[in-house]
């Protein structure tokens, strides 16, 4: 119990920054703890609490506890205690009253100022909570115990969250207890009660430590003996913040010191080592002694070398900044910190080199492992320049060197070399000694330092000494790359004027030398190469300063050898011409005799030379070989100057050339009488020689076609002959040649080109071109190039010229002239037209080539042309494969003509390219049949001849269907499966070289095999791409094709190349390897295979004539197994389609022939034979399905079946009877029985039990009367052989025959006399038609009725009943003496009969209805002792006896009676159920006694079909509600009815669905039975109306629900059903996912492809580009077409849809020529008004409205477009007439027609007032003003024109 509570006033408030594990946030929040209830014993582990509060009260309840306080938590309103737990608490808006409600079901109500219980109920009731009205009690109801449950509640701890809006964010989150609750208050932002149960005395701990109340917290814990150890630790926490606070601020002592006395005392306290060590170490003491002091305490009281190294570092801190300049903040930094190079750099960077060196020698140890060159670079960079520099080198010398020599040795000298010389060279030396004092001399290791340290300290010595002694400076880097030499060169290159070189020679370079050893003339020797090399480029004046210098350096040597060398050099290099400087010392050296004078002097000629050479214009051409002198000497001569001659003479000594060469190069430039002139000059042996060499330039002409004409060449060689008196025989035969040529086609030919048939074939090439280019520039219309005088080429032309790039070739006009030059070039026409087919392939005109090879095949049938044919074919393979660009005609097949050329091939070819050509004939026509599926026929539009002439000699029925299979696919993209295809023949047969090998094939199935060379893996990629593409777009019979000739090919290869295994393997291993292969693609081969067949095979079976030869023939090449479960699978399948069902038999009997197999072939032989008859019944409208591929005695059931039929015959009976040995005689019985049963007029039906209602088609023909039944009959009798069984079936046949129609009874007697019986009851029947009955019927004849279940009729008011005379005498007197007078004894019989009827009879019927009638048994007693009274009185012994007799029996017969009223009643009860509900129709009357039938009637009623249109106002009879009470009283299976009526709607006409529906609309708790059930197999055309029922009758969350699919999805899936079942119609088997995933372009025009010729299909395919918009204009005006010619127009879908794309503009007209063909005028019109353009469409219409009478538009629109509005177009027909007649003036021809109405509507529905009033006028005007009034009667917008007008007309 709580009784415990608790008013805290603002004991536990404080504002906390909450941030702890359990509460997280950055926000303050205000926590108060205002109550705390607690209970006095022990309470539930879970508790049950609640809480609320509005503005006068606050609520609380725990467990049976309710607590009532003021809103401010300080006074308690009320404290209440109950028997259970509160479930339900509430309280008024003002708080006086309190609704409690327990778990037992006590409510309370409690006034709160008196806190008395003024109501409590102990009952279960219902209240509004708002009026506080009980609005229902259940005062007998027993309330057990109940329990109000709330979901999300966690036995763990939860969470108070506080959030912002709108993004959720959480602003605030404490961790509560499990026992927790919000208290339900009214909206506020400002305050929030939480009610929280606490168990756990440490969150009390936690609140009081986050509020810092240290104090309280302490004696909490100790009383509750909790971690008081918590409380100092939090408390020295809160010391360490504030002494953080004071080291930030440095505050005075009086602040800091009560703090740390604080902390020791805490500190004392604590008994965890860890805490105080840590403690101690991260304090922000004030003062360096209270640090050591605080280390020290740590230290004593736990010892650890944590504190002993924090006790250095304070020493260490203490020595770098004094104790005066402590700081806790500093200390814990230094503390903390470890990378103690980084503190030495910054004191380096501050200039204090003392704190750094006591901080590097007290922490060196630490920092030496990673000390690296990157920190010798930061420790160089650091060393302030302000720090004195011999302070840093005893630094240096005595600490940092050594480091760095132990840790970083090979940094020593890297970081030296970066100094000036002179320092470098002091710290180099100063490292020397102090390396040498630290290490061992005998280390290897380091002895490269060592020497790389003498060598830096001896070039810096050297590099001072350069700069002391000679003034040279230079950085260490630059000294260590040069040399002595360069040293030297440096030396003079900073002498700029050439007068101080000696001097700079004598006081530097020379001392240098021989300090160096070096000598001196060299050094100036190379110096002036040096310079020569550096400056020669870059001269810029006639006169150069570097000439002066390179003279100066010059005039100081001393060796005359090198001085020569020197002067040669210089002349070399000066600029010509020379200076006078240059001139004047290479002549004073001229002078001088010396070894090297003739150098010197050719040297000098030369240099003379390069002055002549300057007068030609040419500078600094240095010669190197006589080829570029006589280069010179030509270009000389060719300035043609007067002293060209002698200066190319003197050119020719100087570099000693032949003068005749020159000569005859200059007779060369001369020529005709010059030339003759110059010859003259020449002495005899020199002309000779001049002439020999022209003769050989003349050859060398007229190969070099373009500089001289070989006329000319003629003429100059006539007079060189004349003047050297030689032959040239040769020459002038060449030159003869050339000249013709170049004559007659501007061509020029050398000897050796004539003898060349290369470059005869060259020259074939472009005459060639030249043919081609005259005729394209005619073909085009345009002058040749060669012949107009413009620059600026013409586009088009150019396009039109064949393959010449540079346009050189000469126009060639004629075919002779080709022929003629074509001879000249040794080539006969055959290979001129060849050439001219390959250069036409080679442009892409392949039109031009197959005309030229088709001439060529003409006229040239050899061996040449079969090859050419064959590579012409191979090559257009290739061209295909890449996807060249070809010229090719309109509408050709390119493949096609290809296999045509490969078989032309065949025909001509050589012996050795046979095998080839029969590969290339294979693979093109696989290529052609892919083509050929990718294709659709373009069947355009038909002649104009009349449609129903069309139509007379067309019907749906007369199509011829081959028996050949034609597979039906989805077309191929030939984009993408050509080049593949193409591919595979390449790979089949490779391109071949242009020379072919004898007994060589270049085909992969006869080609030898080569080293390194697999012909088999390119052909394997391909045909895998190939083949996946056909089996995608199901064209399996391409996919078969494929497998089987490659697999053959690749096979014959592998085997032709190892005929004999063994010798093959003696040879080399490659035939192991060959057969690895093999196996591989054998196994992957048969399994495509296996898997084409086996769907090519169902594809064939399901063909809608099955092609038997072909089945058999795919059947052959699977296991037997397959082949029989594919076969007897189909046969299960086909259901009813026998036709199917005989070809598959017949295949399964020829394949089981095959393999010998008689007991299956005796199974597909039964099934043929029963298929036949099923072929053969159906046409009678009976099906053998209940009896198909049963045994012989099952097929006697359908016996039966067949005699109710009318078009059966005796002949077929017997015949079905011997096919199945079956007793025929008896069959022909029970035919004459059940055809002489039947009535007049009476029509059997099939019962539903009986035929099958799809196949019982509509019998047309006229009922049979009396006279022909009994003829019939009478005719089949003599056909029996025994009439034994006929005479009895006829005799028991007889009793069931109505007792009153003699007509049937007739026919059944002559009949019987007919079998040669002898009957006497034909005179009883003749008596009888003579006798008219005057009595009514007695009881007794219908009781006989009743008995027999025999329907009243007429007859018996008229006639006597033929069963009961001819019974006993006492049923013939009985109805006899009705007309007789009675006596006595007859009145006590009849008093007897009167009893027994009312008296006896009710008493025994209420004996039969109830189980305890021992009352009733007492009055039959009494009524049976007066019968025996009554009885005895009879005096006649006869008649007593037969009452008596008939008294003893009464039991029985009143049994028998029951039953027999029993069934009365239900046929009463029955026709007063139909009579309820307005059904009491003589067709459902007829049929009370068969319930069965009678509700399968209701069913079929006509008013169901209505009720589902639903239309307003109609009411209809329950039909469910009328067969569920029949069906009830006659004890009837309604849900087996309903499922048999649900197969048979179904499987029925689309007429169907409406009853489907409407017998699925009834509600019943029974499942209904899956379809199918009864065996039927489930079309696409089922499914679809299955689903489009379920669509009809469900709603979307159930139909959804059903199918786990959105409700568009299913509507989708119905579509697809609809043309999944017109394709099964086709028998094209496409099942719901190939449908879905099959490229919908490609499976519409596969199936106008193969099925055009087809009405249906011709629909399907409109749909379907319709419903996935494929518009592809020739696929679209053959659909238009067909659809015209099988009398569709009335689909305007089609046509309108059609019309709106723009690219059918053809399409349009034609379709319009059509309408107007069939007199259609508004299919016309609204044909017109689709025109995209306005200005055209307005046009067209008014010229077709001017030829036609509108009125007729507009009666059509009334007639034909009454369905519904088709995309609006009948509306805007209607504008358009209505609209044109106003504005031709013709309205007046619609005045007396229907039509005027929607004309003023017209008008005043657009607004057009203008025209209403002209029209008013115009009825004024010509008296129709009654007319008009009554039009606008019911158009009041009209009536403010009628009134102006007629104000006007009255004025």
């Amino acid at each position: 119990m709580w009784n415990n509570v608790e008013l805290l006033i603002n004991e536990d408030t404080n504002t906390v920054r909450l941030s702890s594990d359990s509460e997280h946030g950055s926000a303050l929040y205000q926590v108060d703890t205002l109550v705390r209830i607690s209970p006095s014993e022990k309470v539930p582990s879970n508790p049950r609490i609640y809480a609320s509060n509005n503005q006068n009260c606050c609520l609380v309840v725990a467990d049976a506890t309710v607590v009532l306080f003021d809103p401010s938590f300080q006074t308690v309103l009320a404290h209440l205690y109950f028997d259970t737990s509160v479930d339900a608490v509430s309280v008024c808006p003002q708080g006086h009253f309190l609704f409690v409600a327990e778990r037992n079901g006590n409510l309370h109500i409690i006034y709160v100022p008196l806190k008395k219980t003024i109501l409590t109920k102990g009952t279960l009731s219902l209240w509004d909570s708002h009026s506080l009205v009980m609005l229902c009690c259940w005062p007998d109801l027993y309330i057990l115990d109940f329990m109000l449950l709330s979901e999300g509640d966690s036995p763990h701890l939860q969470k108070l969250l506080v959030q912002s809006l709108p993004t959720m964010d959480v602003l605030y989150c404490l961790e509560v207890s499990a026992v927790s609750s919000l208290v339900q208050k009214t909206i506020s932002m400002d305050v929030i009660y939480l009610l929280e149960g606490i168990t756990d005395n440490s969150k009390r701990l936690n609140r009081l430590l986050y509020k810092h109340k240290f104090e309280e917290a302490e004696k909490f814990a100790l009383a509750f003996e909790l971690d008081v150890e918590l409380v100092y630790k939090v408390k020295l926490d809160f010391v360490l913040e504030k002494l953080a606070s004071v080291a930030i601020k440095a505050q005075d002592q009086d602040v800091w010191a009560g703090l740390v006395e604080e902390a020791k005392i805490n500190l004392m306290k604590i008994m965890d080592e860890q805490y105080v060590v840590q403690y101690c170490l991260n304090a922000f003491w004030p003062t360096l002694s209270t640090a050591e002091e605080m280390l020290n305490y740590a230290a004593n009281r736990f010892p650890s070398s944590q504190i002993q190294s924090a006790l250095a570092k304070l020493a260490t801190f203490c020595n770098l900044y004094g104790s005066d300049n402590f700081n806790g903040v500093s200390w814990i930094e230094f503390l903390n910190s470890t990378d103690y190079l980084k503190i030495i750099l910054r004191f380096l960077r501050e200039g204090n080199l003392s704190r750094a060196q006591y901080l590097w020698l007290r922490h060196e140890c630490e920092f030496a492992s990673k000390f690296d060159e990157r920190s010798l670079n930061a420790l160089l960079n650091s060393i302030s320049p302000d720090i004195p520099s011999q302070d840093l080198s005893i630094w240096l010398k005595g600490v940092v060197v050594p480091f760095m020599w132990k840790v970083l040795p090979k940094g020593q000298v890297f970081w030296l070399k970066n100094c000036w010389p002179q320092n470098g060279l002091v710290l180099a030396e100063l490292g020397l000694p102090s390396f040498w004092m630290s290490i061992n001399l005998t280390e290897d290791y380091r002895t490269e330092e060592v020497e790389h340290l003498k060598v830096l300290v001896t070039n810096l010595r050297q590099l001072c000494d350069l700069y002391a002694k000679y003034n040279c400076r230079l950085s260490l880097s630059d000294f260590e790359m040069g040399s002595t030499r360069s040293m030297a060169f440096l030396m003079l290159d900073k002498v700029l004027a050439p007068e101080l070189i000696p001097g700079v020679i004598e006081s530097s370079v020379r001392p240098y030398a021989l300090e160096h050893r070096l000598d001196l003339d060299q050094i100036l020797l190379d110096y002036i190469k040096d310079l020569l090399d550096c400056c020669s480029s870059q001269i810029t004046s006639l006169f150069t300063e570097w000439e002066a210098k390179a003279v100066a350096v010059l005039h100081c040597m001393t060796d005359t050898n090198l001085v020569m060398d020197a002067l040669l050099e210089l002349m070399y290099k000066a600029v010509v011409p020379w200076s006078d400087t240059i001139e004047k010392l290479v002549q004073q050296h001229l002078e001088k005799e010396h070894p090297k004078q003739e150098l010197l002097k050719e040297s000098y000629r030369l240099m003379e030379m390069k002055k002549l050479l300057r007068c030609y214009g040419i500078r600094n051409l240095t010669l190197s070989n006589s080829r570029e002198t006589m280069m010179l000497v030509r270009h000389i001569l060719k300035q043609d100057l007067p002293t060209s001659l002698e200066d190319s003479l003197k050119l020719a000594e100087a570099y000693k050339l032949s003068s005749s060469h020159i000569y005859y190069i200059h007779c060369i430039q001369l020529l005709e009488e010059k030339c003759i002139a110059q010859l003259k000059k020449l002495p005899p042996a020199e002309t000779e020689l001049v002439i020999e060499r022209l003769t050989s330039w003349a050859r060398l002409q007229l190969q070099i076609k373009e500089h001289i004409s070989p006329p000319l060449l003629l003429q100059y060689l006539l007079t060189w002959k004349v003047a050297a008196l030689k032959n040239l025989p040769s020459i002038f035969i060449s030159a003869h040649a050339s000249a013709h040529a170049k004559e007659d086609f501007d061509i020029i030919l050398t000897p050796e080109e004539y003898d060349d048939p290369a470059v005869r074939q060259q020259f074939n090439q472009q005459l060639i071109t030249a043919y081609e280019n005259t005729r394209a520039w005619r073909h085009s219309g345009k002058k040749h190039p060669d012949k107009v005088n413009i620059i600026k080429p013409d586009s088009k032309a150019k396009a039109a010229v064949a393959n010449d790039p540079d346009g050189k070739t000469k126009t060639l006009s004629t075919e002779a002239g080709l022929h003629r030059l074509a001879r000249h070039l040794q080539r006969t026409e055959q290979e001129l037209w060849a050439d001219l087919a390959v250069r036409a392939l080679d442009a892409g005109n392949v039109e031009k080539a197959l005309k030229i090879l088709s001439e060529l095949y003409q006229h040239h049938p050899n061996s040449s042309t079969g090859r050419v044919l064959f590579s012409t074919a191979q090559r257009l393979c290739q061209m295909l494969e890449d996807n060249v660009p070809m010229v090719l005609p309109e509408r050709v097949n390119l493949p096609a003509l290809i296999h045509k050329l490969a078989c032309q091939a065949v025909t001509i070819c050589h012996t050795d390219l046979l095998l080839d050509c029969v590969e290339l004939c294979k693979g093109t026509r696989g290529a052609a049949d892919v083509y050929r599926q990718c294709q659709i026929d373009d069947c355009g539009f038909v002649a104009k001849v009349h449609f129903l002439s069309v139509m007379h000699f067309f019907t749906p029925y007369c199509i011829v269907l081959s028996d050949v299979f034609n597979e039906d696919g989805i077309v191929l993209d030939p984009v993408s499966v050509l080049p593949v295809q193409y591919k595979i023949t390449t790979s089949l047969l490779p391109l071949s070289e242009s020379t072919f090998h004898s007994l060589g094939c270049s085909c992969l199935s006869y080609c030898a095999l080569q080293e390194g060379t697999d012909f088999v893996r390119p052909l394997l990629g391909p045909m895998a791409t190939m083949l996946q593409s056909l089996q995608e777009c199901s064209q399996l019979e391409l996919a078969f094709r494929l497998l089987l000739e490659s697999y053959g090919s690749i096979l014959q290869h592998f085997v032709s190349n190892n005929m004999d295994l063994a010798l093959s393997m003696k040879v080399g291993q490659e035939c192991l390897k060959d057969k690895q292969t093999l196996d591989a693609i054998e196994k992957t081969a048969l399994s495509s295979i296996k898997v084409v067949v086996v769907s090519l095979l169902h594809k064939v079976l399901n063909w809608r004539v099955v092609d038997c030869d072909l089945a058999i023939g795919l059947c052959t090449i699977l296991c037997k197994s397959e082949v029989l479960n594919a076969l007897w699978k189909i046969i299960t399948s086909a259901w009813q389609n026998y036709s199917k069902i005989m070809a598959v038999a017949m295949v399964g009997a020829h394949f089981s022939s095959l393999y010998d197999d008689e007991e299956e072939k005796q199974k597909f032989l039964s099934v043929i034979t029963d298929a036949e008859w099923g072929i053969k019944l159906g046409k009678l409208g009976v099906s053998i399905q209940p009896v198909f591929r049963q045994c012989s005695e099952t097929k006697r059931n359908l016996i039966p079946i067949l005699v109710k039929n009318r078009k059966i015959t005796a002949e077929i009976l017997q015949e079905y009877c011997n096919t199945y040995g079956l007793d025929s005689d008896s069959a022909v019985s029970l035919f004459i029985t059940t055809l002489l049963l039947q009535e007049e007029g009476e029509y059997k039906r099939g019962e539903l039990e009986g035929g099958d209602p799809v196949l019982a088609p509509g019998d047309e023909d006229a009922p049979l009367g009396h006279e022909d039944i009994l003829e019939r009959a009478l005719r089949i009798v003599p056909q029996l052989s025994s009439t034994r069984d006929l005479v009895i079936s006829l005799h028991t046949a007889l009793s069931k025959l109505n007792p009153y129609n003699y007509e049937r009874i007739e026919r059944v007697l002559k009949t019987i006399q007919t079998a040669d019986e002898s009957t006497t009851m034909m005179g009883l029947v003749q008596h009888l038609k003579s006798h008219i009955r005057i009595s009514p019927p007695t009881d007794l004849e219908n009781t006989y009725l009743l008995e027999n279940s025999l329907e009243g009729t007429p007859l018996a008011n008229t006639r006597l009943p033929f069963h009961l005379l001819l019974q006993t005498n006492h049923y013939f007197w009985k109805i006899i003496c009705e007309c007789l007078y009675l006596n006595l004894d007859k009145l006590y019989a009849l008093a007897v009969n009167h009893v027994v009827k009312h008296d006896l009879m009710p008493l025994l019927l209420d004996q039969a209805k109830r189980t305890q009638a021992h009352s009733s048994k007492r009055d039959t007693a009494t009524v049976m002792q007066n019968i025996f009274k009554y009885a005895l009185c009879i005096q006649n012994l006869e008649l007593a006896a037969a009452t008596i007799h008939k008294i003893e029996g009464l039991r029985t017969r009143g049994e028998m009676l029951t039953s027999k009223l029993q069934s009365q009643y239900q046929r009463s009860a029955t026709e007063n159920a139909l009579m309820s509900f307005q059904l009491d129709c003589p067709e459902l009357l007829k049929l009370t006694g068969l319930p069965g039938r009678l509700i399968v009637a209701l069913f079929e009623h006509s008013s169901v079909v209505e009720s589902m249109k639903s239309p307003a106002g109609q009411i209809y009879p329950d039909i469910h509600t009328v067969a569920k009470e029949i069906a009830s009283i006659n004890g009837v299976d309604l849900l087996k009815i309903r499922n048999i009526l649900l197969e048979k709607w179904l499987c029925k006409t689309e007429q169907s669905n409406g009853k489907v529906c409407y017998i699925n609309t009834y509600s019943s708790d029974t499942p209904t039975t899956p379809l199918g059930g009864s065996g039927l197999r489930l079309t696409f055309e089922h499914r679809s109306r299955v689903l489009l029922c379920l669509i009809r009758i469900a709603d979307s969350a159930t139909l959804e629900a059903l199918s786990h699919t959105p409700k568009d999805k299913v509507k989708y899936y119905l579509k697809c059903y609809v043309y999944l079942s017109q394709l099964e119609t086709l028998n094209i088997p496409y099942n719901l996912e190939m449908f879905l995933i099959s490229p919908k372009e490609g499976m519409i025009k596969g199936l106008w492809k193969n099925h055009s010729n087809e009405p249906q299909a011709v629909r399907l395919v409109a749909d379907l580009c319709l419903e996935y918009e494929v518009f592809d204009l020739q696929l679209w005006s053959g659909i238009l077409q067909k659809l015209l010619v099988f009398n569709m127009v009335c689909k305007q879908d089609y046509f309108f849809h059609s019309f709106i794309v723009p690219s059918f503009f053809r399409t349009w007209r034609s379709v319009i020529l059509r309408f107007a063909q069939f007199s259609l005028m508004a299919y016309s019109l609204g044909t017109l008004l689709l025109i995209p353009c306005s200005k055209k469409r307005e046009k067209q219409i008014q010229s077709f409205l001017l030829s036609c009478n509108p009125a007729v538009i507009l009666d059509q629109l009334e007639e034909s477009m009454n369905t519904g509005e088709l995309a609006g177009i009948p509306s805007q027909i209607r504008d358009a007439v209505l609209t044109f007649l106003f504005q031709s003036g013709h309205y007046q021809t619609l005045m007396k027609t229907e039509h005027f109405q929607a004309l003023m509507k017209h008008f005043v529905l657009k607004g057009l007032s203008e025209q209403v009033n002209e029209l008013v006028k115009y009825l004024v005007n010509h008296n129709r003003l009654v007319v008009f009034k009554y039009s606008i009667s019911h158009i009041p917008v009209l009536f403010w024109a009628f009134c102006k007008l007629l104000f006007i007309f009255l004025s």
